[in-house]
């Protein structure tokens, strides 16, 4: 099904956004209902429109001025169109206004968690434990950059409510206790 709306997803030419849901229940090996393929696209961290198009044998094209970046590439890219954080902006909450934290918060708040995400990913006993966890790196950079909007746990368990609560009131805490050592 999902294949079925990312093929038509961009046919007007227009920007188009694709999401797939899943948890780690849904893509563990015993799991008949999602193909070996499926699970490998959803815990990627290269290139997904290049995974398609060699998926199906096809040659990427890309219509210009669209822009060409997956999830995963937009990390890499320092476009305007990738810079400004727009897909996570109006991504369901069209009243939050994500505003940067100050550079010194990020560079505190990043590798605290990262480091808590490492952990937490490290106690769960599974192969692929950020599928189950929800604790990225990409997601640990993400709330860091800003932590002083994700610091309230309202915010940060309305915006990612697949995320266990133990681990959002964990991340609130944490980005509390460092908008205070930052001051």
């Amino acid at each position: 099904m999902f294949i079925q709306a990312l093929g038509r997803a961009g046919r007007d030419h227009k920007p188009a956004k694709s999401t797939v849901f899943y948890n780690a229940t849904d893509i563990g090996a015993n799991v008949l209902h999602m193909s070996d393929s499926m699970r490998k696209y959803c815990t990627l961290t290269t290139c997904r429109r290049r995974f398609i198009t060699d998926h199906f044998g096809a040659s990427p094209s890309i219509v210009s001025p669209m822009h060409a970046c997956c999830d995963n590439c937009e990390q890499a890219c320092g476009c305007d169109t990738c810079t400004t954080d727009t897909a996570m902006e109006t991504d369901g909450i069209e009243d939050l206004e994500l505003v940067p934290a100050d550079q010194s918060v990020v560079s505190y708040a990043e590798p605290m968690l990262l480091n808590y995400f490492h952990q937490e990913n490290n106690s769960v006993s599974r192969i692929l434990p950020q599928a189950q966890t929800g604790l990225s790196e990409q997601f640990a950079k993400h709330l860091a950059k800003y932590a002083n909007v994700y610091c309230d746990r309202g915010t940060i368990g309305y915006k990612y409510q697949h995320i266990d609560s133990f681990y959002l009131d964990n991340i609130s805490q944490l980005l509390t206790a460092i908008l205070h050592r930052c001051k």
